[in-house]
This record gives structure tokens, C-alpha cells and sequence, in this order.
């Protein structure tokens, strides 16, 4: 069930699971607590996602396809991978929807950081004829 849906948060499919259980069996018979099966699930779902860059030179780095001139930026800490201290993305827009097309991972929250990446982004841009601003 975990590796049938890797994205669903696995308390959720614990959840799910065990009230399906119950519904079916009653709820007479014992079932183990979600703490207890924590790490097995989670080991489960780790099998079939991709794993997480434990240096600079895991990164890989996908090329970037823009194909709009309406641009909108977000950034997280609360999601960054461990070598990181934030994730910032950057999303297109067209006519017809959202699409992300810069995903960074931040060291810092040093201004500096931002401007080097911001800066990336202009080159890039006006390396492809897009306009930012």
C-alpha cells in the first residue's frame, strides 16, 4: 500500500488502512500501534522513491525549459533536503496553467545566495529571449 502511492503522507495510509481492517474484521482484533510500524513503513516507501543527494556532485541537474514570460518565485525551509537550507522554486505561467522550472537548493539565507541565483536566472533568460520584468 506504501509503495503503491509513495507520495500519499504514510500516517495517512496507516490510517486508511487499519479503518478499512477494522470495518472488515471488527474491532476486537489487536493492531499494532502507527508507531510501532513507523520504520517499516517508511523503509517500504523508500524503496521506490529516488534517494536523496548525500554530496553536491549526487545533484542532477535537469535542464531548464521555459517557455514563458510570466514568472513567479516560492521558497521553503521546511522541505529542503539535509544538505540544504532551503528549496526555492521558480514557476512559469502560461495561458493555461502553472509550471515549475527551477528547482534550487539554498545553503544559506544569505542575500548573496539569492542574488547569485536570481542572477543565473536573468543570464538565462536573456540568453533565451524571455522577458522577467
Amino acid at each position: 500500500m506504501v509503495c503503491n502511492n509513495p507520495s500519499k503522507p504514510i500516517p495517512q495510509i496507516y490510517n486508511e488502512v487499519v479503518s478499512a481492517y477494522r470495518q472488515n474484521k471488527g474491532t476486537a482484533e489487536l493492531v499494532p500501534m502507527f508507531d510501532m510500524l513507523r520504520s517499516t513503513l517508511y523503509r517500504d516507501r523508500s524503496t521506490v522513491l529516488p534517494k536523496l543527494p548525500r554530496s553536491l556532485d549526487d545533484l542532477i541537474l535537469p535542464a531548464i525549459f521555459p517557455e514563458c514570460s510570466i514568472w513567479n518565485a516560492d521558497g521553503t525551509f521546511k522541505t529542503a533536503p539535509k544538505l540544504f537550507t532551503q528549496s526555492y522554486t521558480i514557476h512559469a505561467h502560461n495561458e493555461f496553467s502553472m509550471k515549475p522550472i527551477v528547482f534550487s537548493a539554498l545553503p544559506d539565507k544569505y542575500e548573496e545566495t539569492y542574488s547569485s541565483l536570481l542572477q543565473s536566472v536573468i543570464t538565462y533568460a536573456k540568453a533565451n529571449n524571455l522577458i522577467l520584468f
